[in-house]
């Protein structure tokens, strides 16, 4: 079995550059049609109907670790029913919460207080966004399919696929049907995903998948059961963060606000994910190595880490940094709470990332009981911090208390992690790593100043803050020889001790 996980990597990171410059456009060109304020109603619409899916990722999150392990016995037929179980069961399940939340979309409405107009908007609307999630679950069971069987790489050609459909069908249907036209964009991308996904997913396990795969094998579901069970856990420990946050915002703070959050949101979410794509990757080969091959596969943990920590510093800091200068291109203006937005959820978000190696390691051993009890964290945390600083009339700091949430949580579990795998604590600061964040530190302060004077027009102002900036890091990557040390580690190849893997 070949792990082709350079191209993998490489795939994964294009795919997040291609997603991220399609929803760019995407949003700018939303904010042109149809404002700010609408564009907060179809945040809200998607994050309570993503609470649906999210109940359902319990599932697509363990077809990629066993697809992984049926794939390296070669056992086919045994991947052939896992894919018919999940998909059988989340359809099922799908229907079910999507009746309960149709049921009671009226005390949704009636908490948030839309008002009339945008009520009607809302719930003509949310039958179209059930659609939209069903189709991106039932075809995420082919993707992760994929995945599982080191096909990452379609699976990422199929998504750079869909944003394009998603951009091109909103060019398209949103003059003619306004916000009711980004259902169709969706709708559109995600039958184009789970029409590819399955041609390929039937091609490479060469067995008989139906167009609508279903089945139940008893077998297959109770092997696969108590890891499922505890992504489950997980996956509803993940309901009460971002749909809950978004509704208390729209509450206490309205809707405008939270289109500005949504655009912020978006930006920093695409940037994880791509500081996270080679991280992700190496979640069949923790699967593969096990518990029996623990120093390889923390090799390829440190060494992730190390990457992990730069990088993240790196994009996450610079994005803060040029927050402003996205506001102008984005909105039009310079908007302080789009601002605020942004560098909150940059840093909250950066804690977080550094934890996500030791989360797909514990992920791939199929040890995550504190990746369980890490959502458990941030959510009483989140949760009372917001609806604290709401209840006082503090709104605008609810994002504050996510920040807080994500670092607790990061350092909760990478302390365990280190302290299960006898790792030393040094590592949680890599070599150079201190010298880097003081370097940083003062290379933000000084771009802070710039892009507070007024000596130059707004524009050159900003962009001559994130100049300063990256030219600070770019520095310090060079003379230090830690960028070097970096890419060594990036194009390194590694074979491992077993003479069936390969990591390239």
């Amino acid at each position: 079995m070949n792990f082709s996980l350079r191209k993998n990597t490489y795939s994964s990171i294009g795919q997040v550059i291609f997603t991220g410059v399609s929803l760019f456009l995407l949003y700018k060109f939303l904010i042109r049609q149809l404002g700010l304020e609408q564009l907060g109603i179809w945040s809200l619409l998607l994050s309570i109907s993503s609470s649906v899916g999210i109940l359902n990722s319990g599932f697509t999150g363990s077809i990629v670790r066993y697809v992984a392990e049926f794939h390296a016995e070669k056992n086919n037929r045994d991947a052939l029913k896992l894919v018919q179980t999940f998909f059988t069961s989340i359809l099922a399940l799908f229907i079910f919460i999507s009746g309960l939340l149709l049921i009671n979309q009226e005390l949704i409405i009636q908490f948030v207080k839309l008002g009339e107009k945008n009520k009607e908007i809302f719930t003509s609307l949310l039958p179209f966004a059930l659609t939209i999630l069903l189709l991106s679950t039932l075809s995420g069971v082919f993707l992760s399919a994929l995945e599982g069987i080191q096909k990452l790489y379609i699976k990422n050609f199929i998504l750079m696929g869909s944003s394009l459909i998603t951009l091109l069908a909103a060019l398209l249907f949103v003059p003619l049907y306004q916000i009711k036209g980004i259902t169709f964009a969706y709708i559109s991308a995600h039958v184009f995903s789970y029409l590819v996904g399955w041609y390929y997913i039937r091609k490479n396990i060469e067995q008989p998948l139906l167009l609508l795969p279903l089945g139940w094998n008893k077998a297959i579901f109770k092997k696969t059961f108590s890891y499922n069970i505890k992504f489950q856990a997980i996956s509803i420990s993940s309901i009460l963060n971002d749909p809950l946050l978004r509704i208390i915002m729209v509450r206490y703070t309205g809707l405008q606000t939270a289109g500005l959050y949504e655009l912020a949101s978006k930006i920093i979410m695409q940037m994880r994910a791509l500081l996270i794509t080679a991280t992700q990757a190496l979640v069949p080969v923790f699967a593969s190595l096990g518990k029996e091959r623990k120093e390889e596969a923390l090799h390829f943990y440190n060494q992730s880490y190390e990457l992990t920590f730069f990088a993240g510093l790196f994009s996450f800091s610079i994005l803060a940094v040029g927050s402003p200068l996205i506001s102008v291109f984005l909105i039009g203006y310079p908007s302080e709470n789009f601002v605020w937005f942004m560098v909150i959820l940059a840093f909250g978000w950066l804690a977080n990332s550094l934890s996500t190696p030791a989360y797909f390691a514990n992920t791939g051993f199929g040890t995550i009981n504190s990746n369980l009890i890490t959502h458990q964290i941030i959510n009483i945390v989140s949760l009372s911090i917001c609806f604290g600083f709401a209840l006082i009339g503090l709104g605008f700091w609810l994002i504050t208390g996510w920040a807080i949430a994500l670092l607790l949580g990061t350092v909760y579990l990478m302390t365990f992690f280190i302290y299960e795998n006898k790792l030393p604590y040094s590592s949680l600061i890599p070599k150079g790593g201190l010298s880097y964040l003081l370097i940083s530190a003062f290379g933000f302060l000084a771009a802070i100043l710039i892009v507070q004077t007024n000596v130059t027009p707004t524009v050159l102002r900003f962009s001559g803050a994130v100049i300063f900036y990256t030219l600070i890091q770019l520095g310090y990557f060079y003379f230090s020889g830690t960028g070097q040390r970096l890419i060594s580690i990036l194009f390194s190849t590694k074979k491992s001790n077993n003479p069936d893997i390969i990591i390239s």
